[in-house]
């Protein structure tokens, strides 16, 4: 979405916003095919805003609605204890012929939904092998590109499914959308082979009914901030109606067509009008409740500081013994920094500290298996990122989303490549960069997120929320069992010290 004193190219529409002495809309048809202009006239800017309003809240409200009932192809929206077959997103059942078959969808799940470790996804498959498929034949199960699951079709004779249960983790999902892929893997003897006349592509190896169901259990609900994920899958806390402000560091073009794009976006994520206050200027001061700031000026060291204090920190080391530090990472990063550096490679550390060592890296490396990270990402070079996005906290229990870039220019393509169907839905955690080139996006360790708003107040939630909170702070459980255990057994000896044994002989 862009401003201009001229219409645009294309298919599209022109939307014209006019003060005149008439008070009315009107639609006609564009300056090129498949271009329609929509003119918005009133006697003032007020009576624009009225107008604008009222005009979606009536006549384009059955539009609207009619829009957000069509289901897409390999889309779908699911709540606690919801169930959506593969029929139900727009798939058919399906033979297949080939080495794999891969089935894709999208999952959008709630904003207040909290991942971890304290239910499964329930994904029934209702499917058949043929025979002749090689011992190793399987179905992999990815979320969000990491395989959280795999089934194995060991019988060669074939097989076949009726609702056969594989379980998904929930810590595998995240608050707003979520991809899904199922794989399966059918070799036969004959793919060992180079010469095409061997194989029979036309015999069918397996076949995917659409009755294969995903369903998702009850959860945990509570809101946490910051996370992007639920920002764009359901436009959260942008999306309820509530007025926001939009603040814009300058008033170009550029800027306000980047905010407008953002905004439609965000109302796409809804499924409902967003409710945007627009200000010029940045805010002074801190921010109450939510808001939207974008930035298209400054250097690239200024942009990016907030996203950089949320970047992993990167120490580097000169011969010199100084100590750089690339990123603020407090005082316990500058602490270890100087450790690493005053070491001694010939200094024989004591057996505790080697142990210390090895513990934190165990935990470290289990942390990220626990939360299906990479053991190889690395910070992304975020001086030459065309746009960054960064999620705080505000005051009010609130959140302030902050767009940034070099140039109003770079402010507008950036925010139209992280509204694109490409990006958007990879949106997660509290911050994250569009690189140079604008192709791919970096996700950035941000601080853990905090509790916002518990959704749903009932015994069962603040169980599952009790659980899930435990999962992610293992040691704290283990701590509390082994305690558990240390007064069980001090009780214990304490008992039969007092009544002593006894004997029926």
């Amino acid at each position: 979405m862009s401003l201009s004193d001229r219409p645009g190219r294309g298919p599209g529409i022109d939307l014209y916003l006019m003060i005149s002495g008439d008070a009315g809309v009107s639609v006609a048809p564009g300056g090129e095919p498949g271009r329609i202009a929509l003119t918005f006239r009133a006697p003032n800017v007020d009576g624009l805003h009225d107008l604008l309003v009222a005009t979606v809240k009536k006549e384009m409200m059955a539009g609207l609605r009619d829009l957000n009932a069509r289901k897409r192809f390999g889309e779908i929206r699911l709540d606690a204890g919801k169930t959506a077959t593969l029929k139900d997103m727009g798939f058919r059942s399906e033979t297949f012929a080939g080495r794999m078959m891969r089935t894709r969808f999208d999952m959008t799940m709630p904003a207040d939904f909290y991942p971890a470790d304290y239910g499964s996804v329930a994904l029934k498959l209702s499917a058949a092998t043929a025979p002749g498929l090689e011992p190793q034949s399987q179905m992999l199960v990815r979320v969000n590109d990491v395989v959280v699951n795999a089934f194995p079709f060991r019988d060669t004779d074939g097989q076949n499914f009726d609702e056969k249960l594989i379980e998904l983790p929930l810590r595998a999902f995240r608050p707003g959308v979520n991809r899904v892929e199922m794989l399966a893997e059918l070799p036969r003897a004959s793919d060992r082979t180079c010469a095409p006349d061997a194989r029979d592509e036309d015999k069918p190896r397996y076949i995917l009914l659409d009755k294969t169901s995903i369903g998702v259990p009850e959860l945990a609900r509570v809101t946490r901030l910051p996370d992007l994920g639920a920002m764009a899958g359901v436009a959260y806390p942008y999306g309820d109606g509530k007025p926001f402000p939009v603040y814009l560091d300058q008033a170009t073009p550029e800027t306000a067509g980047a905010a407008l794009t953002l905004l439609a976006r965000l109302a796409q994520s809804a499924q409902a009008p967003v409710n945007a206050d627009f200000r010029i200027g940045k805010p002074t001061g801190e921010v109450a409740g939510d808001a939207l700031v974008l930035i298209g000026s400054g250097d690239a060291r200024e942009q990016n500081a907030a996203a950089e204090s949320a970047a992993p920190t990167s120490v580097s080391f000169e011969e010199t013994g100084a100590i750089d530090v690339t990123s603020t990472g407090g005082e316990d990063q500058l602490i270890a920094a100087f450790r690493q550096s005053a070491s001694d490679a010939d200094t024989e550390l004591s057996w505790s500290s080697r142990f210390g060592a090895m513990a934190d890296r165990l935990g470290a490396r289990f942390k990220r298996w626990l939360n299906y990270q990479s053991e190889t990402a690395g910070a992304p070079d975020l001086g030459n990122a065309l746009v960054t996005v960064a999620q705080t906290a505000s005051a009010g229990d609130g959140a302030t989303t902050e767009i940034r870039a070099n140039t109003p220019e770079d402010l507008a393509f950036g925010v139209q490549r992280l509204a694109s169907s490409e990006i958007w839905p990879q949106l997660s955690g509290g911050s994250a960069a569009i690189s140079a080139d604008a192709t791919t996006l970096a996700a950035l360790t941000g601080p853990s997120p905090r509790f916002s708003d518990v959704t749903e107040q009932s015994v069962g939630n603040y169980r599952r929320i009790a659980a899930a909170w435990l999962s992610d702070n293992f040691k704290i459980y283990v701590g509390l069992v082994i305690a558990l255990i240390g007064v069980f057994a001090a009780w214990l000896g304490f008992v039969v010290q007092r009544k002593g044994a006894r004997s029926d002989a």
